[in-house]
């Protein structure tokens, strides 16, 4: 930011309170790098300080805090504590703190015009010297640029090209033509007087932006820094400031029309005569605009928005909004409407149903001494200011009219005002009552036709009543920040929730990394989530739901939760039911279904649940033979007796069944078996009736034995391509028929049965030969196109002589990586969601890449593809790991591990054949358990042999 320190006015204790919470928003770390410091001044006590008193006030406090650096430093002074009785439901707030000018964004839905304001000077004054910019809050000019200078020994206006008639309600500023001095400045001038200058005379409404340049400001100060206490100083003379005024009195004696009998007495004269001695030029750009929010009227076309109905900072569970309407800071968790042109400000939480008639301004606000609310209703055109005398009215009728229809006197509206005094503002017509319940005793709310007006009159007639004038005056800034609080806290809770139905795993990610998002609107939107996820029990929104609420609770429960449902979702429409067999083999005969290994060369893990299921995934990788032979074995044969034998060859472990299995007995990732009892499941071998009673329908038992010439947690795909494999063997040897777009559906739904989650690259990169490229569109059903490269000869050649798989010795369970990975897709985490991003993309230039026979292009895609899997889980490497691609790095033009990482195969694209033959030389002679594998194409995928 420009600015040094940021000084902002308040007119009470109240104010100045709720003003630090919002300059605390804004700026959590008042003065850090990039913020600036800030402070909020509350009106001192007594009379009120014109606009230069409280200019003075402002500037000592910035002195004081600025000491010596006071002369080099930037600072803003924003007047923000007018009482702005025009526009009443801003008197409490200030209007500077109403809804910002320009039509709410995503990133930027809830700009107040005070932010508007600061955001626009910065960019105006970002060239200025030393000095200050004196504004008020409740004006918003903006321009291309100032196109004037701002130094140090000198004041600047800015003023502003505008018709006589809007000028003759403000300052005005005249220059010669052809220069820039100020010659003249006129308050209000009549707007005649103004059509009467010659057309040669240039001059401009005065904005109240003034730049006061350094050496003007410590000369102004001078009377009051003799001590270390400046503030206190310019108190001792209070009295002589109040009724100046900045723009009428401090200004004119800048400009050349200025004579010193013009001389106020006392400290204002002396501070006439120091300004005299400085020049005060303008700055009226060409092109600029100005919004003043002086009256209601300026302020709903301002916010309008072209018709359209605005609602800022508000939480609605349900609204009928007429064109032009505004809801400002409301909350209801009932149904609300607002008719055309009106403005709504503070509603909290009304109990029942509540309907707002057009054109009408409506406010709730706390006051203190007890937890009323005073709720004020008047018409957009009514001005609080006049008095009865003169023509005052409410809703467009003379008070005295209203006075009738209610049945109240005068003495009971204004009881111990003057009746000089008196006026719409301090007329004690709107009802005091408990938050839920006070807009209904309002009886010109939504209207004096309809039926129920002569109820709330009684209703009204019964209350207690306050002016606007008094609730002001009590208005209670902590239970009103109490009430945006909630709103907010609403709102966020509701953002979280439309987010997880959507499936918008960024803008979770974005809300969940909002800063300063307090513990209860966690607490709500973890309430909210985990009541969606009991009327969507099973979808992927319950499931997103629960592992979002985890991560706003920290809750293993809701984690573990979460992932289950993500399980249920992907079988919930594929119930494993007893299914009619037969077998295709003879008694004692047997079936193999033989598999190869794969390795992603760029994209796994978008073909991952549930990110392919909402974005769909894109995966290059080949089928590899290990050392000559395909690794990955599963073999069904036909037993006489009536029972169910699974056997893990390579684990040594054997199992008979003589009943039905339990269901979870198959979701352990640690059961050697786990893959054989959910394919039979699966396959619809269990079911209702007792295992032995199937098995003799059937003809006999079966034996079902895996094995996989792999090490454990390789990287290679093995699980699931060992269970494409089983799928195989079984849908094979009890006729069922399936393509291999079936058997990979039905891996994935294998996996989410076993509870270990996957995708579909892994089944894909065994089942098909050869290097293929596997795309899906979103959808809970999985179903890639495989495309099948079509490589010359010289360039499959020549990948096989460049490939070099190396196990490294570190097997690794793949289960906590993806949950951590597909965690991080629910909850919106960033680096995940770019990284998922990047990889389709990956894999498409991979493809071209090695289609052209670019190596090292090919080889970049793979190293980027290391890089993108690390963003994703920075577990996936470890020192050993690192060291292992540093040394390697002289010999390959890319390198990765296979699947999640963390361990396993490592995948190299050697730089050419003389660099292979030294990496495997290099490999060939790590310590066991590592090894070097020759590794060569499968052009054929999975194959079934009979025996």
């Amino acid at each position: 930011m420009n600015w040094d320190l940021l000084v902002v006015t308040a007119r009470t204790a109240q104010q100045r309170w709720l003003f630090e919470r919002y300059l605390g928003q804004l700026w959590p770390a008042s003065g850090a790098a990039g913020t600036p410091g800030w402070l909020v001044l509350q009106d001192p006590p007594g009379p009120q300080l014109g606009t230069a008193g409280a200019t003075l006030h402002a500037l000592c406090h910035a002195a004081q805090r600025l000491e010596t650096r006071l002369g080099d430093a930037r600072v803003l002074v924003l007047h923000c504590g007018g009482l702005s009785q025009r526009v009443p439901q801003l008197s409490h707030v200030g209007k500077a703190f109403a809804p910002g000018s320009r039509p709410p964004v995503e990133t930027d839905a809830d700009s107040t015009l005070f932010a508007e304001v600061v955001g626009e000077l910065e960019r105006l004054f970002q060239a200025m010297e030393p000095g200050a910019v004196v504004a008020c809050g409740d004006i918003f000019y903006t321009a291309a640029g100032l196109e004037t200078p701002c130094r140090r020994d000198e004041a600047v206006a800015v003023a502003y090209h505008a018709s006589p008639e809007q000028s003759s309600r403000h300052g005005v500023y005249l220059w010669k033509p052809g220069g820039d001095r100020v010659s003249d400045s006129w308050q209000k001038p009549p707007a005649a007087q103004l059509r009467s200058l010659d057309a040669a005379q240039p001059w401009g409404l005065d904005t109240g932006i003034l730049y006061l340049g350094a050496q003007v400001v410590e000369q102004m100060l001078e009377p009051f820094r003799a001590g270390p206490e400046p503030v206190r100083a310019f108190l001792a003379r209070k009295g002589e400031w109040c009724g100046v005024e900045l723009y009428r009195d401090l200004t004119p004696p800048m400009t050349h029309a200025w004579s010193p009998e013009r001389r106020l007495a006392g400290a204002p004269g002396h501070a006439q005569a120091i300004l005299s001695q400085f020049p005060l030029r303008v700055a009226c750009p060409p092109r600029a605009d100005l919004l003043h929010f002086g009256t209601n009227e300026e302020l709903l076309q301002i916010l309008s928005l072209g018709g359209l109905p605005r609602v800022y900072s508000s939480y609605i569970a349900d609204g009928d909004f007429g064109p032009g309407a505004v809801l400002d800071r409301c909350l209801s968790e009932q149904p609300v409407a607002v008719g055309a042109g009106s403005y709504v400000s503070g509603l909290n939480r009304p109990g029942r149903e509540l309907s707002i008639a057009p054109g009408r301004v409506a406010y709730q606000l706390p006051v203190r001494g007890g937890w009323g609310e005073a709720f004020v209703t008047l018409g957009v055109s009514d001005d609080a200011k006049r008095r009865p005398e003169d023509g005052a009215t409410l809703l467009g009728e003379t008070l005295d009219t209203w006075m009738r229809e209610l049945g109240v006197s005068a003495e009971e509206v204004w009881e111990g005002v003057p009746e000089g005094e008196r006026s719409l503002w301090n007329a004690r017509l709107f009802p005091l009552g408990e938050s839920r319940s006070v807009a209904e005793t309002t009886p010109w709310l939504s209207g004096m036709g309809d039926a129920g007006f002569g109820a709330r009159v009684d209703r009204w007639r019964g209350s207690e009543r306050t002016s606007m004038a008094e609730a002001n005056r009590r208005f209670d800034a902590r239970r009103w920040w109490a009430h945006e609080q909630r709103i907010g806290a609403r709102r966020f809770a509701a953002a979280v929730e439309q987010a997880v139905r959507e499936g918008e795993s960024a803008a979770v990610g974005e809300l969940l990394r909002a800063p300063g998002v307090p513990d209860t609107a966690r607490r709500l939107a973890r309430q909210r989530l985990q009541a969606l996820t009991q009327t969507q029990s099973v979808s992927l929104a319950a499931a997103r739901a629960c592992l979002v609420a985890s991560q706003l609770s920290a809750s293993p429960r809701l984690r573990e939760r979460g992932f289950r449902t993500l399980s249920r979702v992907l079988v919930r429409e594929h119930a494993t039911t007893e299914r009619e067999l037969t077998w295709r083999l003879g008694p004692g005969k047997w079936l193999e279904a033989c598999a190869p290994v794969r390795v992603d060369l760029a994209g796994g893990w978008t073909d991952t649940p549930p990110q392919a299921c909402e974005r769909g995934g894109t995966v290059l990788n080949a089928a590899f033979l290990l050392d000559g032979r395909r690794p990955l074995v599963a073999r069904v044969e036909r037993l006489a007796e009536p029972v169910v034998e699974l056997v893990a060859d390579d684990q040594n472990f054997r199992l008979t069944l003589a009943h039905n299995p339990l269901a979870r007995d198959g979701r352990d990732a640690r059961n050697p078996v786990g893959i054989h009892l959910a394919a039979l499941q699966l396959v619809g071998l269990f079911g209702a009736a007792p295992l032995a009673k199937r098995l003799t329908a059937l003809g006999g038992g079966l034996r079902l034995t895996t094995s996989a010439s792999v090490p454990k947690g390789s990287g290679l795909g093995t699980s699931s391509i060992l269970g494409a494999a089983v799928l195989a063997a079984l849908a094979s040897a009890f006729r069922l028929e399936q393509s291999l777009d079936d058997l990979c559906l039905g891996v994935l739904r294998l996996e989410q049965l076993m509870g270990t989650g996957g995708g579909w690259q892994d089944q894909v990169g065994g089942m098909w030969g050869g290097i293929k490229l596997a795309v899906s569109a979103p959808g809970i059903d999985q179903q890639p196109r495989v495309e099948p490269l079509s490589l010359s000869p010289e360039i499959e050649a020549e990948f096989e002589k460049r490939a070099v798989l190396f196990y490294t010795g570190e097997p690794r369970l793949a289960k906590d990586v993806l949950q951590r990975v597909v965690g991080g897709y629910l909850t919106g985490n960033g680096p995940t969601l770019s990284a998922l991003s990047e990889m389709p993309g990956l894999a498409r230039a991979a493809k071209a890449a090695l289609e052209s026979g670019d190596w090292e292009g090919l080889g970049s895609c793979v190293g980027r593809s290391w890089e993108l899997n690390q963003q994703l889980e920075p577990t996936c490497t470890n020192e050993n790991l690192d060291r292992l691609f540093a040394e390697i790095v002289p010999f390959v033009s890319g390198a990765k591990l296979a699947g999640a990482g963390g361990g396993g195969f490592l995948f190299a694209l050697a730089r050419d054949a003389e660099a292979r033959d030294r990496l495997r030389e290099r490999l060939a002679a790590a310590p066991a358990p590592a090894q070097l594998y020759d590794a060569v194409l499968d052009r054929e995928g999975l194959r079934i042999v009979h025996g």
